[in-house]
């Protein structure tokens, strides 16, 4: 049996009827507050949910985004360069056997390069280790 998936709506609708059960006016008009607050609930739950994506987004960003976690990572054992790198992912080391610098890449390794300083290093997040640091052949 599998999950049912419940859209988003229907979970705040859920949130907003049990905050809004006990909830009477003395004015007379009961169906008008209620549907007002409900409303209004509605408009929060939606600032909230807004305001995490924006922070998580933020954070992410201000981070440096995966080239950011790689340097960081990196940056306490290497001298690395201060230009910010070009990242690759390795997704079929086979097609790289023919290069003597690949031999030891596996599936999944990085590759940050810094075209300016003319250095390659190969990284592989799986275990924390730098495979092997060379220098760019320029042709």
């Amino acid at each position: 049996m599998s999950a049912r998936r419940i859209p988003i709506q229907t979970k705040i609708d859920v949130l907003v009827d049990r905050a809004t059960d006990g909830i009477t006016t003395v004015t007379g008009a009961p169906k008008k507050s209620r549907k007002l607050i409900k409303t209004t609930l509605k408009i929060i739950i939606l600032i909230i949910v807004l305001v995490i994506v924006a922070g998580s987004y933020y954070s992410y960003q201000h981070r440096g985004g995966e080239v950011g976690q790689l340097t960081r990572k990196l940056t306490p054992y290497f001298q690395l360069p201060t230009e910010k790198p070009s990242v690759a992912t390795i997704t079929d080391k086979n097609k790289l056997s023919s290069q003597s610098f690949f031999s030891q890449a596996e599936n999944g390794d990085k590759l940050l390069i810094y075209t300016n300083a003319h250095e390659i290093v190969l990284y592989r997040p799986s275990i924390g280790k730098v495979i092997d640091i060379a220098p760019i052949q320029q042709k």
